[in-house]
């Protein structure tokens, strides 16, 4: 079975891997301690499927394209085809010797991947290590009319047993819940977990994950982003996914820097826009 490639990016005390069959940041942590960025032990990595773990991109849709608002071509691929796209590396002389900082561009055209997404843009995902992990998400229409895409950095973060892990941050912040018809609530309190939640929020405040068991605090700024989507199958959905194990889904939690549904993007010719999401670790005294 052939691989994805990987590359190694490291800060001054931190390091994560990457591969450009999506852009797909791998893995990121602290040597010695516990993984920030969570990646399934059953993840497919041959190149031909999307990657269970780590930060796939979802774009230029969300979801399915027949929920997607910005989907008008049947297709197969959830999520977008970003994901499951090969990127190149982008090569900027300023940073040649930085091992800090990666970049992956994607050119689409109205044609590609069977024109199911009849627009021209350039993607580039930049990635910076540090004693935080930036991940930025810069897209640009190249096309000749506006577009509407959706986008999300579809980060899953490690934990040490999310039926004690808490979100704060998003208080009062309305979300559709796709697991209950999708209606749309109010968030009372902090968000707890207590079963499979699918939720996306109306929400560009930045949040934090208390993460007990871990004895740690991981916060998440982003920009550029009106939509957080909050993601974990439990133990039922985690039984239907071929690429994770039984019990894999106590030890993590998507937490989405987005822009979906009625948060979708129009972008005029030549314009860009760029989404970006900070993740950064704090421990309990």
């Amino acid at each position: 079975m052939t691989h994805v490639q990987q590359f190694v990016f490291k800060g001054d005390e931190s390091e994560g891997a990457i591969t450009p069959f999506g852009a797909h940041v791998l893995s990121w942590g602290f040597p010695g301690e516990t993984p920030v960025i969570w990646l399934s032990e059953k993840a497919d990595l041959s190149g031909n499927t999307p990657i269970r773990g780590g930060i796939p991109i979802c774009l230029p849709w969300f979801n399915s394209p027949s929920s997607s608002p910005v989907s008008t071509v049947e297709a197969q691929y959830n999520h977008g085809f970003a994901r499951i796209s090969e990127w190149t590396r982008f090569e900027d002389p300023e940073l040649a010797d930085d091992p800090s900082t990666v970049i992956y561009e994607l050119r689409h055209r109205r044609e590609d991947c069977e024109g199911v997404f009849p627009h021209s843009f350039n993607a580039l995902c930049t990635v910076t290590a540090g004693n935080e992990l930036t991940v930025s998400l810069q897209v640009t229409n190249t096309d000749d009319h506006p577009f509407t895409f959706e986008e999300a950095l579809h980060t899953y973060i490690q934990v040490g047993d999310i039926k004690d892990a808490t979100i704060s941050g998003l208080e009062g912040a309305t979300y559709v819940d796709e697991l209950k018809d999708g209606r749309t609530r109010t968030q009372f309190g902090e968000v707890m977990f207590t079963g499979p939640i699918d939720r996306a929020y109306n929400s560009s405040s930045s949040i934090t994950l208390a993460d007990p068991r871990s004895l740690r605090i991981i916060t998440i700024e982003k920009h550029g982003s009106a939509s957080t989507v909050v993601w974990n199958p439990w133990v039922e959905g985690a039984q239907k996914l071929a690429d994770m194990g039984d019990a894999e889904w106590m030890n993590f939690v998507c937490i989405e820097t987005a822009n979906v549904g009625a948060n979708a993007l129009e972008l005029e010719p030549n314009r860009v826009h760029t989404m970006s999401v900070t993740i950064r670790t704090d421990y309990f005294l």
